[in-house]
This record gives structure tokens, C-alpha cells and sequence, in this order.
């Protein structure tokens, strides 16, 4: 492959949101967040892209996710 077809190749994989959301995922990473902060935000990127089916669905996970980080003691009860 010539420089210039990789080069174009390189920069339509950077375009693309798959690459956009890994980047992001690596460098919100690089910050060595905490556990409860990752699973947060994993929720965020299921939700924004409608995984969990429907809002009502999208509550539950989110009483879920909040009681795996209680459960855990990832978050205090009472933390705010």
C-alpha cells in the first residue's frame, strides 16, 4: 500500500465514531479514574447509545449500577 493510500486510510478510521469513542475511553483512562467513575461512564456510552432499549430500562440500570457501587463500597451510602 503507497504512503498516501495509508495515509488516507489512517485518517478515515480516525473519523470514524468507533476511533472518536476509543480515544476518548483511553484518554479518560489515562486520568486512572476510580472504579465507580468507569462503570458511570459506561453507563453514559450504553445510554446515549439507547442499549438499554427504553428510559424505563435505562432507571433500572441505573439503580443497579448505583447499588453495585454501594455494594462494593465504591461510594459511600451517604456520599453526595
Amino acid at each position: 500500500m503507497g504512503a498516501m493510500k495509508e495515509y488516507a486510510m489512517c485518517n478515515q478510521i480516525r473519523s470514524r465514531k468507533s476511533y472518536k469513542l476509543f480515544k476518548e475511553w483511553n484518554d479518560f483512562l489515562k486520568g486512572k479514574p476510580k472504579r465507580a467513575e468507569i462503570l458511570r461512564k459506561l453507563d453514559r456510552v450504553i445510554d446515549d447509545k439507547k442499549g438499554y432499549g427504553s428510559r424505563m430500562h435505562a432507571c433500572y440500570a441505573q439503580e443497579s449500577l448505583t447499588q453495585v457501587i454501594i455494594d462494593n463500597r465504591l461510594k459511600e451510602v451517604c456520599d453526595k
